[in-house]
Protein backbone atom coordinates (compact mmCIF):
# COMPACT_ATOMS: atom_id res chain seq x y z
CA UNK A 1 0.00 0.00 0.00
CA UNK A 2 2.86 2.25 1.18
CA UNK A 3 5.04 1.58 -2.29
CA UNK A 4 1.06 2.70 -4.31
CA UNK A 5 1.08 5.67 -2.72
CA UNK A 6 4.56 6.85 -2.97
CA UNK A 7 4.23 5.73 -7.18
CA UNK A 8 1.18 8.14 -6.97
CA UNK A 9 3.06 11.03 -5.31
CA UNK A 10 5.82 10.53 -7.75
CA UNK A 11 3.98 10.63 -10.52
CA UNK A 12 1.75 13.44 -9.15
CA UNK A 13 5.23 15.58 -8.43
CA UNK A 14 6.61 14.97 -12.24
CA UNK A 15 3.49 15.80 -13.75
CA UNK A 16 3.10 19.33 -11.90
CA UNK A 17 6.73 19.95 -11.69
CA UNK A 18 7.16 19.36 -15.56
CA UNK A 19 3.96 20.40 -17.09
CA UNK A 20 5.44 24.23 -17.65
CA UNK A 21 8.23 22.84 -19.51
CA UNK A 22 5.90 19.97 -21.08
CA UNK A 23 3.13 22.75 -22.85
CA UNK A 24 2.91 21.70 -26.53
CA UNK A 25 3.95 24.82 -28.91
CA UNK A 26 2.04 25.71 -31.86
CA UNK A 27 2.00 28.92 -34.24
CA UNK A 28 -0.19 30.94 -35.96
CA UNK A 29 -0.56 32.13 -39.12
CA UNK A 30 -3.31 34.93 -39.47
CA UNK A 31 -4.61 36.19 -43.02
CA UNK A 32 -6.45 39.14 -43.85
CA UNK A 33 -8.81 39.40 -46.91
CA UNK A 34 -8.67 43.20 -47.09
CA UNK A 35 -8.15 45.96 -49.88
CA UNK A 36 -5.12 47.32 -48.79
CA UNK A 37 -3.47 51.24 -49.65
CA UNK A 38 -0.65 52.57 -48.51
CA UNK A 39 -1.01 56.31 -47.47
CA UNK A 40 1.59 59.32 -47.82
CA UNK A 41 1.83 60.72 -44.41
CA UNK A 42 2.05 63.79 -46.06
CA UNK A 43 -1.42 63.77 -47.54
CA UNK A 44 -3.79 66.45 -45.99
CA UNK A 45 -6.27 65.51 -43.40
CA UNK A 46 -9.94 65.84 -44.50
CA UNK A 47 -9.68 63.88 -47.59
CA UNK A 48 -11.93 60.46 -48.32
CA UNK A 49 -11.58 57.94 -50.60
CA UNK A 50 -12.86 54.39 -50.21
CA UNK A 51 -11.04 53.85 -47.07
CA UNK A 52 -11.33 50.56 -47.44
CA UNK A 53 -7.61 49.30 -47.16
CA UNK A 54 -4.81 49.31 -44.71
CA UNK A 55 -2.19 51.97 -44.52
CA UNK A 56 0.98 50.97 -43.35
CA UNK A 57 4.32 52.38 -42.98
CA UNK A 58 7.41 53.14 -40.29
CA UNK A 59 5.70 56.19 -39.16
CA UNK A 60 2.42 54.79 -38.77
CA UNK A 61 1.58 52.06 -37.13
CA UNK A 62 -1.73 51.11 -38.84
CA UNK A 63 -2.03 47.25 -37.82
CA UNK A 64 -2.67 46.27 -34.47
CA UNK A 65 -2.97 42.35 -32.89
CA UNK A 66 -4.31 41.46 -29.92
CA UNK A 67 -4.28 37.52 -29.34
CA UNK A 68 -6.78 36.24 -25.84
CA UNK A 69 -6.89 32.97 -24.53
CA UNK A 70 -9.85 31.27 -22.99
CA UNK A 71 -9.21 33.04 -19.72
CA UNK A 72 -9.71 36.35 -21.75
CA UNK A 73 -5.96 37.53 -21.32
CA UNK A 74 -4.43 39.27 -23.47
CA UNK A 75 -1.21 36.92 -24.76
CA UNK A 76 0.47 38.31 -27.60
CA UNK A 77 -0.05 41.08 -29.63
CA UNK A 78 1.19 42.51 -32.76
CA UNK A 79 3.94 45.02 -32.39
CA UNK A 80 4.94 43.09 -29.65
CA UNK A 81 4.84 44.64 -25.84
CA UNK A 82 6.76 43.87 -23.23
CA UNK A 83 4.72 41.63 -20.04
CA UNK A 84 3.31 38.15 -20.28
CA UNK A 85 3.20 35.94 -22.98
CA UNK A 86 5.44 37.83 -25.87
CA UNK A 87 5.25 35.99 -29.07
CA UNK A 88 6.82 37.82 -32.24
CA UNK A 89 4.95 38.86 -35.25
CA UNK A 90 5.83 39.44 -38.65
CA UNK A 91 3.93 41.11 -41.58
CA UNK A 92 3.94 39.83 -44.77
CA UNK A 93 2.11 40.64 -47.84
CA UNK A 94 1.11 38.03 -50.11
CA UNK A 95 1.17 38.06 -54.16
CA UNK A 96 -2.59 38.63 -53.90
CA UNK A 97 -3.37 42.51 -53.72
CA UNK A 98 -5.86 41.68 -51.18
CA UNK A 99 -4.17 39.83 -48.40
CA UNK A 100 -1.74 40.32 -45.70
CA UNK A 101 -0.39 37.69 -43.25
CA UNK A 102 0.86 37.60 -39.94
CA UNK A 103 2.59 34.78 -38.36
CA UNK A 104 2.98 34.12 -34.33
CA UNK A 105 5.38 31.45 -32.96
CA UNK A 106 5.62 29.23 -29.50
CA UNK A 107 1.80 29.57 -28.73
CA UNK A 108 0.69 27.17 -26.44
CA UNK A 109 -1.39 24.40 -28.24
CA UNK A 110 -4.40 22.72 -27.45
CA UNK A 111 -5.99 26.03 -26.58
CA UNK A 112 -8.98 28.23 -28.28
CA UNK A 113 -7.84 31.79 -29.06
CA UNK A 114 -10.04 35.19 -29.76
CA UNK A 115 -7.79 37.29 -32.23
CA UNK A 116 -8.73 40.73 -32.22
CA UNK A 117 -7.28 43.30 -35.24
CA UNK A 118 -7.07 46.25 -35.67
CA UNK A 119 -5.83 49.07 -38.78
CA UNK A 120 -5.93 52.57 -39.55
CA UNK A 121 -7.33 53.54 -35.69
CA UNK A 122 -3.77 55.00 -34.33
CA UNK A 123 -4.07 59.03 -34.46
CA UNK A 124 -7.10 59.16 -36.40
CA UNK A 125 -9.93 59.52 -33.44
CA UNK A 126 -9.28 58.95 -29.72
CA UNK A 127 -10.57 55.91 -28.07
CA UNK A 128 -12.01 54.76 -24.40
CA UNK A 129 -12.60 51.36 -22.70
CA UNK A 130 -14.44 51.61 -19.12
CA UNK A 131 -14.53 55.48 -19.01
CA UNK A 132 -10.81 55.51 -19.36
CA UNK A 133 -8.29 56.87 -22.57
CA UNK A 134 -6.74 54.32 -24.50
CA UNK A 135 -3.19 55.66 -25.86
CA UNK A 136 -2.08 52.15 -27.15
CA UNK A 137 -3.90 49.31 -27.76
CA UNK A 138 -1.24 46.79 -27.47
CA UNK A 139 -1.09 48.31 -23.79
CA UNK A 140 -4.59 46.25 -23.24
CA UNK A 141 -4.64 43.39 -21.14
CA UNK A 142 -8.12 42.26 -20.77
CA UNK A 143 -11.15 40.54 -23.42
CA UNK A 144 -13.01 43.51 -20.86
CA UNK A 145 -11.11 46.18 -22.25
CA UNK A 146 -11.17 45.40 -25.91
CA UNK A 147 -14.58 44.78 -25.90
CA UNK A 148 -15.51 48.27 -24.14
CA UNK A 149 -13.27 50.49 -26.72
CA UNK A 150 -15.08 53.26 -27.94
CA UNK A 151 -14.74 56.11 -30.35
CA UNK A 152 -14.36 59.55 -29.08
CA UNK A 153 -14.14 62.05 -31.40
CA UNK A 154 -13.05 65.35 -30.67
CA UNK A 155 -15.02 68.38 -32.23
CA UNK A 156 -12.45 69.36 -34.57
CA UNK A 157 -12.83 65.47 -35.77
CA UNK A 158 -16.74 65.87 -36.88
CA UNK A 159 -18.30 67.58 -39.13
CA UNK A 160 -21.48 69.99 -39.28
CA UNK A 161 -23.71 67.00 -39.00
CA UNK A 162 -21.59 65.55 -36.16
CA UNK A 163 -20.26 62.32 -38.69
CA UNK A 164 -16.79 61.59 -38.21
CA UNK A 165 -14.49 63.39 -40.55
CA UNK A 166 -11.95 60.89 -41.93
CA UNK A 167 -8.18 61.85 -42.03
CA UNK A 168 -5.50 60.64 -44.35
CA UNK A 169 -7.82 58.91 -46.85
CA UNK A 170 -8.40 56.28 -43.94
CA UNK A 171 -11.45 55.02 -42.35
CA UNK A 172 -10.71 52.32 -39.18
CA UNK A 173 -11.02 48.96 -39.75
CA UNK A 174 -11.71 46.24 -37.25
CA UNK A 175 -12.19 42.15 -37.08
CA UNK A 176 -12.49 40.21 -34.84
CA UNK A 177 -12.84 35.75 -34.99
CA UNK A 178 -11.42 32.63 -32.90
CA UNK A 179 -9.49 29.74 -33.03
CA UNK A 180 -8.14 26.48 -31.73
CA UNK A 181 -4.53 26.09 -31.96
CA UNK A 182 -3.94 21.52 -31.96
CA UNK A 183 -0.53 20.37 -29.78
CA UNK A 184 2.60 21.00 -31.64
CA UNK A 185 1.20 22.34 -34.83
CA UNK A 186 0.22 25.01 -36.81
CA UNK A 187 -3.10 26.82 -37.53
CA UNK A 188 -4.81 29.71 -39.82
CA UNK A 189 -7.16 32.08 -39.62
CA UNK A 190 -8.34 34.25 -42.13
CA UNK A 191 -10.56 37.64 -41.00
CA UNK A 192 -12.04 40.06 -42.91
CA UNK A 193 -10.90 43.78 -41.45
CA UNK A 194 -14.08 45.97 -42.04
CA UNK A 195 -14.61 49.47 -41.62
CA UNK A 196 -16.02 50.06 -38.26
CA UNK A 197 -18.52 52.87 -39.85
CA UNK A 198 -21.12 52.77 -42.23
CA UNK A 199 -21.66 55.27 -45.12
CA UNK A 200 -24.96 57.40 -45.74
CA UNK A 201 -25.32 58.97 -49.79
CA UNK A 202 -28.38 61.05 -50.62
CA UNK A 203 -28.50 61.17 -54.75
CA UNK A 204 -30.24 63.62 -56.64
CA UNK A 205 -30.82 62.37 -60.53
CA UNK A 206 -32.39 64.66 -62.45
CA UNK A 207 -34.37 62.93 -65.79
CA UNK A 208 -36.57 65.75 -65.84
CA UNK A 209 -35.39 66.37 -69.89
CA UNK A 210 -33.57 69.77 -69.04
CA UNK A 211 -31.28 71.48 -66.68
CA UNK A 212 -33.17 71.70 -63.24
CA UNK A 213 -32.29 74.20 -60.27
CA UNK A 214 -33.45 73.23 -57.21
CA UNK A 215 -33.67 75.77 -54.73
CA UNK A 216 -32.67 75.02 -50.79
CA UNK A 217 -32.77 71.54 -51.56
CA UNK A 218 -33.19 69.42 -48.13
CA UNK A 219 -32.55 65.68 -47.41
CA UNK A 220 -32.89 65.16 -43.51
CA UNK A 221 -32.38 61.28 -42.60
CA UNK A 222 -33.87 60.72 -38.94
CA UNK A 223 -32.75 58.09 -36.04
CA UNK A 224 -29.03 58.29 -37.10
CA UNK A 225 -26.48 58.05 -34.49
CA UNK A 226 -23.50 59.58 -36.03
CA UNK A 227 -20.84 60.73 -33.13
CA UNK A 228 -19.43 57.63 -31.83
CA UNK A 229 -19.40 53.43 -31.72
CA UNK A 230 -17.78 50.69 -31.20
CA UNK A 231 -14.22 49.99 -32.35
CA UNK A 232 -14.39 46.31 -31.72
CA UNK A 233 -17.65 44.52 -33.77
CA UNK A 234 -21.19 44.22 -31.44
CA UNK A 235 -24.47 42.51 -31.80
CA UNK A 236 -25.55 45.88 -30.56
CA UNK A 237 -23.50 48.64 -32.15
CA UNK A 238 -26.13 51.27 -31.94
CA UNK A 239 -26.24 50.61 -28.36
CA UNK A 240 -23.09 52.86 -27.00
CA UNK A 241 -24.29 54.39 -23.73
CA UNK A 242 -23.54 58.32 -23.99
CA UNK A 243 -24.40 58.43 -27.69
CA UNK A 244 -27.49 60.44 -28.68
CA UNK A 245 -29.87 59.73 -31.60
CA UNK A 246 -28.98 62.50 -34.04
CA UNK A 247 -29.98 63.25 -37.65
CA UNK A 248 -28.26 64.05 -41.06
CA UNK A 249 -29.80 67.00 -43.22
CA UNK A 250 -27.94 68.18 -46.27
CA UNK A 251 -29.25 72.10 -47.16
CA UNK A 252 -28.22 73.86 -50.27
CA UNK A 253 -29.25 75.38 -53.75
CA UNK A 254 -28.14 73.13 -56.88
CA UNK A 255 -28.06 73.59 -60.36
CA UNK A 256 -27.70 70.33 -61.89
CA UNK A 257 -27.51 69.58 -65.66
CA UNK A 258 -29.64 66.95 -68.27
CA UNK A 259 -29.36 63.66 -67.15
CA UNK A 260 -26.81 64.30 -63.92
CA UNK A 261 -26.66 63.39 -60.69
CA UNK A 262 -25.23 64.79 -57.83
CA UNK A 263 -24.46 63.66 -54.31
CA UNK A 264 -23.57 63.87 -50.82
CA UNK A 265 -22.77 61.10 -48.27
CA UNK A 266 -21.93 61.07 -44.82
CA UNK A 267 -19.76 58.40 -42.29
CA UNK A 268 -21.78 57.39 -39.72
CA UNK A 269 -21.44 54.97 -36.69
CA UNK A 270 -23.95 52.20 -36.79
CA UNK A 271 -27.73 52.58 -35.22
CA UNK A 272 -30.78 51.33 -35.00
CA UNK A 273 -33.71 51.58 -37.24
CA UNK A 274 -36.29 52.00 -38.11
CA UNK A 275 -35.51 55.39 -40.54
CA UNK A 276 -37.46 57.98 -41.83
CA UNK A 277 -36.89 60.52 -44.31
CA UNK A 278 -37.61 64.20 -45.52
CA UNK A 279 -37.03 65.95 -48.71
CA UNK A 280 -37.80 69.03 -49.94
CA UNK A 281 -37.45 71.42 -52.49
CA UNK A 282 -38.12 74.43 -54.59
CA UNK A 283 -38.41 74.48 -58.69
CA UNK A 284 -38.27 78.04 -59.03
CA UNK A 285 -36.16 81.37 -57.75
CA UNK A 286 -39.51 82.61 -56.23
CA UNK A 287 -39.99 79.81 -54.09
CA UNK A 288 -43.88 79.35 -55.43
CA UNK A 289 -42.94 75.60 -56.68
CA UNK A 290 -42.47 73.62 -53.37
CA UNK A 291 -42.28 70.35 -53.19
CA UNK A 292 -42.26 68.88 -49.37
CA UNK A 293 -42.41 64.87 -48.63
CA UNK A 294 -42.33 64.03 -44.77
CA UNK A 295 -41.73 61.04 -42.95
CA UNK A 296 -40.85 58.71 -45.83
CA UNK A 297 -39.94 54.88 -45.05
CA UNK A 298 -36.86 54.31 -45.50
CA UNK A 299 -37.24 50.95 -47.28
CA UNK A 300 -35.29 47.81 -48.88
CA UNK A 301 -35.84 46.76 -52.18
CA UNK A 302 -38.30 44.28 -51.10
CA UNK A 303 -40.21 47.01 -49.10
CA UNK A 304 -39.24 46.30 -45.96
CA UNK A 305 -38.17 48.69 -43.20
CA UNK A 306 -34.40 48.81 -42.68
CA UNK A 307 -34.15 47.91 -38.86
CA UNK A 308 -30.47 48.28 -38.18
CA UNK A 309 -27.44 49.96 -40.40
CA UNK A 310 -24.33 47.98 -39.54
CA UNK A 311 -20.86 48.62 -39.96
CA UNK A 312 -19.46 48.19 -43.72
CA UNK A 313 -23.19 48.94 -45.22
CA UNK A 314 -23.99 51.42 -47.83
CA UNK A 315 -27.39 53.30 -47.25
CA UNK A 316 -28.24 55.37 -50.52
CA UNK A 317 -31.48 58.08 -50.37
CA UNK A 318 -32.01 58.40 -54.63
CA UNK A 319 -34.55 61.35 -55.46
CA UNK A 320 -35.54 61.54 -58.93
CA UNK A 321 -37.23 64.05 -60.60
CA UNK A 322 -38.72 63.19 -64.08
CA UNK A 323 -40.72 64.09 -66.87
CA UNK A 324 -43.87 66.53 -65.88
CA UNK A 325 -42.32 66.95 -62.94
CA UNK A 326 -43.19 64.02 -60.95
CA UNK A 327 -41.17 62.80 -57.96
CA UNK A 328 -39.74 59.25 -56.55
CA UNK A 329 -37.81 57.85 -54.31
CA UNK A 330 -35.46 55.01 -53.63
CA UNK A 331 -33.70 53.58 -50.90
CA UNK A 332 -31.26 50.83 -50.72
CA UNK A 333 -28.62 49.06 -48.36
CA UNK A 334 -26.12 47.07 -49.24
CA UNK A 335 -22.71 45.61 -47.85
CA UNK A 336 -19.60 48.48 -48.56
CA UNK A 337 -17.55 46.32 -51.01
CA UNK A 338 -13.82 48.06 -50.61
CA UNK A 339 -11.30 48.80 -53.55
CA UNK A 340 -8.49 46.29 -54.34
CA UNK A 341 -5.52 48.00 -53.79
CA UNK A 342 -1.73 47.06 -54.08
CA UNK A 343 0.04 46.08 -50.81
CA UNK A 344 3.02 48.54 -50.53
CA UNK A 345 5.26 48.60 -47.53
CA UNK A 346 8.29 51.11 -46.41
Amino acid sequence: MRRKLFIWFLLFWCAVSCAPEGIPRSNLRIVFETGALQTKADEPDGVVADGGGISISENIPDLVILIANSSEEIVATYPSSEGGVVITGSVEGTPEPTRVSVSFTGLPGNAAYTVYAFANTQGLWAMRSGGATVSSLTGLTSVTQVEGLQFEPAAEDLDSDSCPKVKKSRLPLSAKGTVTLQSSGNGEISLALLRCVAKVTSVFENQYGDALTLYDFSNTLFHIRPETGYVVPHSNDFAVAYASEGDLTATETMTISKDATVSKSWYVFPSIGPYTCNISFYLDSERTDYHSYTDLPVHDDHARNIPQLARNQHLTITTRISKGKSVSFNFEVADWDGKTETVHFN
